[in-house]
C-alpha cells in the first residue's frame, strides 16, 4: 500500500485529484488532504505519506516551503508538484528539493496517471531493493558465524593447509592480513591450575555474545567460538612484524578487554602470541598464545591485580633471557626434580618454557639445542631407564631431526 497526501488551497483542485487516483489506482491510501502549507507539514509529520501531491501558491507557508520542511522529517517522501503558474524559478527549486515531477493545471487524467503510476513503480523497487538487502544481511549474519568458526578450526588444527586462511580472509574481505592470536581462558584458579573448566565454559557461552560485542568494539579481528573455556582471536594489525610498539598496543588492548569483561565474569585469562606478517603464520602465534597462557594459569603469582591476568609470550622470553643461562642445571631443577613432584601437566610447561628459552638463545644455534635435548633424554634414561620404553627411538629422532627453515 502507498500513503498519499494531497495539499492544493483549492477545494475542487484536492477532490479532482482524488478522483483521478481512486479510479485509476488500487493499491494507495489517501491519508489526508491539507489546503495550506503549514497544515501540509503538520499532517506530514504525523501521517508519514510516501507521496505527497503538492501545490505551490498556497495562502501563509507555500508548497517550496512546505516541502524543505517536510524533507526535515521525511527524507524518503516523493513529491508530485501541481501549479497554475509556469515559472522558471518555481520549477528550479522544485528540482533542488527533489520533485519527481512539475505539472501546470489543469492536469491531464492520462498525464497524471502515468506520473503517479512512475513514482508508485519507483518506491515499489526501493522497497523491493531493501528488502533483498536486508535478506542478504540476514543471510551474512548466520553465513559470518559459520566462518569464523571455520577459520578457528583451521587455525587451531594440526595438519590444515595454511593457505586455507588466507582463502578465509579473502572471504572476509580483509587485504592485509598481519596480526597475532590472543588466548582467553576462563576459569577460577587455584593450586596453579583452572579448576572446573567445564562449568567456566558453560557460563562463558552465557555471556558469549557480550564478550564478543566487547572485543569487536576494540579492535578489528575474527572471534572464534567458545571451545570448552577459550575463545581464541585472531586480531588484525597494522603492523606487519613484531615488535616493542606493537607488543605495547597488543597489551593496552587486552588491558581494555580485561577491564570490561572482568565485569561481567572476573576469573578470566588473557595469552598473547607474536605479531607475523600474514595470515600464513597464525599458526605459531596460536601456538605462542597458548604457550602464554599456559604459563599464566600455572603460575604461583597472585591473580588479585587484573594486569596478572595478561601475559604476553615475548615477556616470557625476556624474563627467562635475564636469567643465567645454566641449562645443565636448569634441566635439573626444572624437569628432573619437579618430574617426580608434579603432575605430567607441569613438567609439560616447564620443558616448554625452557626450551623456548633456549631457541630464544642467541648464544645457542640448532645442534647446540639438539646436543641439550639429547642430554636430557640419556637423563632421563640414568635416573628412569626402566620405565623409559622408547630411549633409543627417542633419541634417533632427536639426532635425526633437521632445522627447518624460518
Amino acid at each position: 500500500m502507498y500513503r498519499i497526501l494531497v495539499v492544493d488551497d483549492e477545494p475542487i483542485a484536492v477532490e479532482s485529484i482524488i478522483y483521478m487516483i481512486n479510479k485509476n489506482f488500487e493499491s494507495v491510501q489517501i491519508v489526508g488532504s491539507s489546503r495550506s502549507g503549514k497544515d501540509a507539514v503538520e499532517k506530514a509529520y504525523n501521517l508519514y505519506p510516501d507521496i505527497i501531491i503538492m501545490d505551490i501558491n498556497m495562502p501563509g507557508i507555500n508548497g517550496l516551503e512546505a516541502m524543505r520542511q517536510i524533507r526535515k522529517v521525511n527524507a524518503g517522501v516523493r513529491f508530485i508538484v501541481i501549479s497554475a503558474f509556469d515559472y522558471f524559478d518555481y520549477a528550479v527549486e522544485s528540482v533542488t528539493l527533489g520533485v519527481e515531477e512539475y505539472l501546470l493545471k489543469p492536469v491531464k487524467e492520462p498525464r497524471f496517471v502515468e506520473i503517479l503510476g512512475k513514482v508508485i513503480g519507483q518506491i515499489h523497487n526501493s522497497r523491493m531493493d531493501l528488502k533483498r538487502n536486508l535478506e542478504q544481511q540476514e543471510r551474512l549474519e548466520m553465513i559470518i558465524p559459520m566462518l569464523e568458526t571455520g577459520f578457528m578450526n583451521s587455525l587451531c588444527m594440526y595438519g590444515e593447509d595454511s593457505n586455507e586462511l588466507k582463502h578465509y580472509c579473502d572471504l572476509f574481505g580483509y587485504e592485509k592480513s598481519s596480526g597475532y592470536i590472543m588466548a582467553i581462558e576462563f576459569g577460577e584458579k587455584q593450586n596453579g591450575k583452572i579448576e572446573n573448566k567445564i562449568g567456566a565454559g558453560i557460563q562463558g557461552q552465557k555471556m558469549y555474545a557480550e564478550y564478543k560485542k566487547i572485543i569487536n568494539s576494540y579492535c578489528n579481528c575474527i572471534v572464534g567460538p567458545v571451545m570448552l573455556n577459550r575463545i581464541i582471536i585472531y586480531v588484525f594489525d597494522e603492523y606487519e612484524e613484531a615488535s616493542f610498539e606493537q607488543k605495547t598496543k597488543a597489551l593496552a588492548l587486552g588491558n581494555h578487554i580485561m577491564n570490561r569483561a572482568a565485569g561481567i565474569y572476573p576469573d578470566i585469562y588473557i595469552g598473547m602470541g607474536r605479531n607475523h606478517s600474514n595470515i600464513i603464520e597464525a599458526k605459531k602465534s596460536y601456538q605462542e598464545a597458548l604457550f602464554a597462557l599456559r604459563v599464566l594459569t600455572k603460575s604461583e603469582d597472585s591473580m588479585e591485580n587484573l594486569n596478572n591476568h595478561i601475559l604476553h609470550v615475548d615477556d616470557i622470553i625476556e624474563k627467562d633471557m635475564s636469567q643465567k643461562n645454566d641449562y645443565e642445571q636448569l634441566i635439573e631443577d626444572e624437569i628432573y626434580t619437579n618430574i617426580a613432584e608434579k603432575e605430567e601437566k607441569v613438567v609439560q610447561v616447564a620443558f616448554e618454557q625452557l626450551f623456548a628459552r633456549m631457541c630464544a638463545d642467541q648464544s645457542m644455534d640448532f645442534k647446540a639445542i639438539k646436543n641439550r635435548m639429547i642430554d636430557m633424554v640419556v637423563g632421563f634414561n640414568k635416573r628412569w631407564g626402566n620405565v623409559l620404553n622408547d630411549y633409543y627411538d627417542t633419541l634417533s629422532e632427536i639426532i635425526g631431526a633437521a632445522e627447518e627453515e624460518s
